[in-house]
Order: C-alpha cells, then structure tokens, then sequence
C-alpha cells in the first residue's frame, strides 16, 4: 500500500513506526504458532492420536488434510470428504517415494495450492502428510505444519515398531494353523483377529511388488467389514496370506480390489486342518493370475485340470 504522512514527520519516526508494526506482527505471529504447537502437542497424546492432529492442523490453516501410510493408503482425512482428493496427488507420492530422505512437493493447480510431504524417519520412510486450500500458507502456517510433521513421524514410526512385532507373532500363530495345530492357535487368535473364522475356510494367497503387498495388507486393515469378520491375514514370505470363512471370501476380494498389481489366488473350500492343501490350491491359482486371460483373481477350481493327454505333451515325457 501507498501511505502518505505529513511533510514534517522526521524520517526517524517513520522508520520507527515501520519497525514497531514488523515487531507486532512478528511476535503475533510466534504466539500463532506458539498456541498451535500446544493444541497439536495435546491432541498427539489424546486417544485418537495422529487424527486429532490432522484435524487441528487443517482447524488452524483451513482447507484439508491427508495422512497417508507409506503405501499411500489413506489413514486419515479431514474433513472426511478429502478423501477423494487421493487420486490427485497419485503422481506425487510416486515422486516423493523414489526421492532420498524427507521431500516435499508444492503444486498449484490455479484453484487449489497442495503441499505433499514424505514422512521419514531418516532411515525409514513411514507415510505421506498433504495439505492443501485456496490460497498458498503463509510463513506461519507453514511453521504449523512443520511442526506437525515430527508428530506424525513418531506415531507412525511407533505404530510400524508395533506392527512388525505383531506381524511376526501372527505369521508364526499362521504357521502353526497350516500345520495343523487348531487348538493350540484357537485362543491366541480369538485375540489376533476376532478368533478363528467359521469353517468351511478358503486360503488367500497375494503376490506382487513390496508396494502391492503393503498396500493390500493397510486396506485389509483399515476396511470396516473386514475388520468385523475373523479374518486371518499376515505378510509371508514376501507375499501376504488370508484365512476366511468361504462366505466371507468376496469381502477380502471386494476389500483388495482396488490395489494395482495385486495377484490373487484363492483355493476351494476347506476344514482348519486341511490348510496345508488349501494353501497349495492359493499358491497354484496365484500362479495362475495374470497369466493366459489376464485375469488377477483366479480360483483353484476354475483352473484347467491337467489331462493324460497334457502329460503326454509335456517336454518332461517327450524328452
């Protein structure tokens, strides 16, 4: 702006004035970030942890907020509706996942300023925070997302330590059920996932890039009618692996659906102590997906028998 001041004023006073009015803002400006500090330090101890914290970081700087794991499954949003904004950011978060260290990424879309940031803890990348409004953050409320950002680094780190001891308990109790041990898993997993499921069961058998996998298992974990259903699934060597109830199967399916380069086998009904074979079954179709019709479901009966006359083919007999 342009201002006008009587001719008589001393320069000295102006300047003055100016150095008054940039001390008055720089210090409302502290208390600003300040009193958020406090609000995002007080949500990140209450119960509901890293949401409260994206919820008061989109209260203070307005517009929306995501948090996402490091596959970039959504974990929170708000308000609920940014949620759809995900696909958006889709080329983003594959930039910042090949990018060394913590990254970010400013875009402006001519409606809509979002700021992507890679969530690392200097070893490890563990998610994605993005922000976006209207209009571009002011020093300030970019001061207030920064100091959200170590906030969500720990929770997530935390719930990845966690995590990885609870994956490495399931896989065993898992391993055990394959072999046949029912009422040695039967307790431990009334406590793992909602007890063991209604026979008959089918095995579930995924295959695909680390990213597949990862993202597969967050939407396992986060999808609601899963989480209702005792629905058995652990990562395994290298791929992951369900155990449901045979009704509940198109749930898992339906829940998986959306991953890109997910191949999924899925073997016939069977009883607890028929895991052994059924996992064969998974394993085979798995195989199978992908392949010929291209398809990336494939179940085991719907696999083409081999007949004599196929064996006769082979370049096993030929030979």
């Amino acid at each position: 702006p342009l201002l006008e001041v009587p001719r008589p004023t001393p320069f000295m006073a102006i300047t003055r004035a100016v150095a008054d009015a940039l001390a008055r803002r720089e210090l409302a400006e502290k208390e600003f970030v300040l009193a958020a500090q406090r609000r995002l330090t007080a949500a990140a101890v209450g119960r509901t942890g890293s949401v409260a914290v994206l919820d008061e970081v989109v209260g203070v700087v307005g517009g929306w907020g995501l948090l996402l794991g490091r596959s970039g499954t959504l974990l929170a949003a708000a308000p609920a509706a940014a949620g759809c904004r995900l696909d958006a950011i889709s080329a983003d978060l594959a930039r910042l996942r090949s990018a060394p260290g913590t990254a970010s990424i400013a875009t402006y879309d001519g409606q809509t300023g979002t700021w992507v940031q890679s969530l690392n803890t200097g070893t490890e990348l563990v998610g994605f925070l993005a922000v976006g409004r209207s209009s571009a953050l002011s020093p300030a409320e970019r001061q207030v997302v920064n100091v959200a950002v170590p906030l969500f680094v720990l929770a997530l780190d935390r719930s990845c330590l966690i995590g990885r001891g609870l994956e490495r308990l399931q896989t065993s109790v898992l391993r055990l059920l394959v072999l046949g041990q029912v009422t040695v898993v039967e307790p431990v997993a009334a406590e793992l996932w909602n007890g063991l499921p209604d026979t008959p069961v089918a095995l579930v058998t995924c295959r695909g890039t680390r990213f597949a996998i990862g993202a597969a298992a967050e939407r396992l974990l986060a999808d609601r009618e899963v989480a209702a259903r005792p629905v058995l699934h652990v990562q395994l060597n290298g791929g992951l692996v369900c155990v449901a109830a045979a009704a509940d199967i198109d749930v898992v399916l339906t829940a998986l659906h959306p991953v890109d380069g997910l191949r999924v086998g899925v073997s016939d009904p069977a009883e607890l102590d028929e895991l052994r074979q059924a996992r064969g079954e998974a394993d085979r179709a798995a195989d199978a997906a992908g392949v010929g019709s291209g398809a990336t479901v494939v179940r085991f009966r719907d696999i083409p028998r081999s007949g004599l006359l196929d064996v006769l083919a082979s370049p096993a007999v030929t030979e």
